[in-house]
């Protein structure tokens, strides 16, 4: 069986349309690291620097919303712990505006739910954001 790199899945997809990409390891920790079209992705500094630095990765799996949106989470060999500082660490708790990952079930909590807002907002934005652009946008 081929496995499905994140390079092979974005150019497969159409131009406008909506990622969500983020890193999964072993201990449920998603943590996001770009959002938004192509385009939108790679004209952000931060996110386009972890987007290419994530570009063959392997796609675990793959969602998508009611709304288009694509989850995508990458497969990750990384526990979030080993990578931040331990004055960050210590902060984290249960809280999601704690700390920078979501588990699984906040995740899909965010893909089930199309409008409205959620307790589980992040400080990354909120997934729950539909992405509708107005024709007459440049």
């Amino acid at each position: 069986m081929m496995e499905c790199i994140l390079h092979n899945l974005l150019t497969s997809c159409q131009y406008d349309q909506v990622f969500w990409i983020y890193k999964n390891n072993d201990y449920d920790q998603n943590i996001l690291i770009a959002k938004g079209t192509k385009q939108e992705m790679m004209s952000n500094e931060d996110m386009s620097f972890d987007l290419l630095d994530h570009i063959n990765d392997i796609v675990e799996y793959w969602t998508i919303r009611e709304d288009g949106a694509i989850f995508v989470r990458l497969r990750w060999n990384e526990k979030a712990e080993d990578c931040y500082r331990k004055e960050y660490v210590d902060r984290w708790d249960i809280n999601p505006h704690s700390r920078p990952y979501l588990y699984s079930a906040e995740l899909d909590e965010f893909m089930h739910t199309i409008h409205g807002s959620s307790e589980y907002m992040h400080p990354y934005g909120d997934p729950n954001e539909c992405h509708h652009y107005e024709e007459n946008e440049s």
